[in-house]
């Protein structure tokens, strides 16, 4: 029996990438807004508050608080696009791209997308990608494509690591190049990306770019069984049937092949009633049983992650940084709330810490490694604006991507958190797990925030329909500065804010990464 009589190594990627650009992906993150929020943002918008116009633009083009009316929605995200907010520019993009309020239009969608992708939004980077990968708006140009791809993957955009995967497998604007195919899915892959997860076990299935590894590639068909990809549920009941990198078991395969059959697969289909043959009535019936309960997930964890009855050995990791010279740090608590030891490890080794002050509700903690260290001044949040310019150094997924900081940019995109909390500052810098308390900075280098997390995808979907794009948040700089008062002496110890400070955004952001921290927890 072969073991998978479909596979073709990443035929299908380039297929994908268009699925991936389509539906409507900036404004997700528009919480329901009472008709007197509405009233007050329209106010501000009329004055020419590009925040507020941004939010409103996000509001009619999802319906939240207002009646849904993409033409509305237009109208302002373009008044705000053209005051250079990359949000607002991406967002005017998907409407012309989707034709969505306006007549649909490529050529002024890859317009608004390169405007936004110039700026940094990985978001547009990709769309930008996609378009030329498919001729829409631009002239059709893989070199192009693998480039504006290559940027958003860098900033970890999961998509454009699969699109850029689907490139090298197929020799499209880069060399075909398999190890360098299955780089950029693993990348995907671990971030959850269903499809980059059959791609992989594919790639072990048949040693393209990798050893052939069935048990490995029976780990990652499972992983993007379970999220509901038919091709990977037919894989994994072919390899149960064969035996292959997995105890033979004639009623999981069964039991696979029916799902995948369920979602519309044909061959997955005869493959099952081929089955049905060779089995007795009580093992078709346990089959039918498991098939039936079958639930995708909407998200999987990682498949380096351990499984859930493993002890919580595997350690946990976050961002820091320093606020006093002598080595107070902060992070945020989730970082350190299930840890019993917790280190530091700066540019000039790792030290242990001990907690000084935890602070659940705002989701702060102070820790203090002996030392002496360089330190960032740590501002209140009332002079921020909407579309302020902002950025944070930390360490996202160092088991994946490295343990060098990563530095990330974006603006305010509103100066409330999720349900209009007043402690949080919602903003457009790209996040990713190992983000989380880290600094978030001003153009001058000063602290006015620490970032927190991301809106809750699953919640979102749940309400919405959709999954939110880029949707984050930190809590302010006031609540620190609140907390900071709270360690007797430790305020005196901060330091003032530079008197001439630089305004080069490369010396800014090299002094922000010598005070920002990696913390491990375990």
């Amino acid at each position: 029996m072969t073991t998978h009589p479909r596979v073709i190594w990443a035929a299908l990627c380039l297929a994908i990438a268009a699925c991936l650009a389509t539906g409507f992906q900036g404004p997700q993150a528009a919480a329901v807004q009472p008709p007197s929020e509405v009233a007050r943002l329209t106010k501000l918008a009329d004055q020419g508050d590009a925040g507020a116009q941004f939010n409103l633009g996000v509001m009619y083009a999802n319906g939240r608080g207002v009646a849904k009316d993409d033409a509305e929605a237009v109208k302002w995200f373009r008044l705000t696009a053209e005051q250079g907010n990359a949000r607002a520019q991406f967002n005017l993009g998907v409407m012309y791209d989707n034709g969505r309020g306006v007549a649909k239009d490529a050529a002024e969608a890859v317009k608004w997308y390169r405007l936004a992708a110039d700026q940094g939004d990985a978001g547009a980077q990709f769309s930008l990608g996609v378009m030329y990968a498919k001729g829409e708006g631009v002239p059709k140009d893989d070199a192009e494509a693998v480039k504006w791809y290559r940027l958003a993957a860098e900033q970890g955009d999961a998509g454009a690591q699969f699109n850029i995967g689907g490139m090298y497998a197929n020799g499209r604007g880069v060399a075909k190049d398999d190890a360098e195919a299955v780089k950029w899915f693993r990348l995907a892959a671990d971030q959850g990306n269903a499809i980059a997860q059959y791609s992989l076990g594919v790639a072990y299935t048949i040693g393209r770019g990798v050893p052939e590894d069935s048990a490995e590639a029976v780990k990652w068909y499972r992983l993007a069984a379970d999220q509901g990809v038919a091709d990977a549920q037919y894989a994994l009941g072919l390899m149960y049937a064969s035996g292959e990198g997995v105890a033979q078991d004639f009623v999981r395969a069964y039991a696979w092949s029916s799902i995948a059959a369920a979602g519309g697969d044909a061959q997955a289909r005869e493959f099952r009633d081929f089955l049905a043959q060779q089995m007795t009535r009580e093992q078709i019936a346990e089959a039918q049983a498991i098939s039936a309960t079958f639930k995708p997930r909407t998200s999987v964890p990682s498949a380096n992650a351990p499984a859930p009855e493993q002890p919580a050995t595997t350690s946990a990791t976050g961002t820091g940084f320093f606020v006093s010279p002598d080595g107070h740090v902060i992070t945020a608590d989730h970082v350190i709330a299930e840890g019993t030891q917790i280190r530091v490890r700066t540019q000039r080794g790792e030290f242990p810490a001990r907690v000084v002050r935890r602070d659940p509700a705002n989701d702060l903690a102070v820790l203090k490694v002996e030392g002496t260290f360089a330190a960032l001044h740590v501002l209140g949040s009332g002079r921020l604006r909407p579309a302020d310019r902002v950025s944070t150094i930390g360490f996202p997924n160092p088991g994946l991507q490295g343990f060098a900081p990563k530095f990330s940019s974006g603006e305010v995109a509103a100066l409330s958190g999720p349900g209009d909390d007043p402690r949080f500052i919602q903003i457009s810098v790209p996040l990713q797990p190992g983000n989380s308390g880290g600094p978030l900075v001003n153009a001058a280098g000063s602290v006015v925030g620490v970032v927190t997390g991301k809106l809750d995808s699953i919640k979102t979907l749940k309400v919405t329909g959709q999954t939110p794009e880029n949707v984050n948040y930190a809590i302010k700089g006031t609540i620190l500065l609140g907390l900071l008062e709270a360690v007797p002496g430790l305020t005196d110890e901060v330091p003032e804010a530079p008197a001439n400070p630089s305004k080069d955004p490369a010396d800014i952001a090299k002094a922000v990464e010598a005070a920002t921290v990696l913390i491990i927890v375990k």
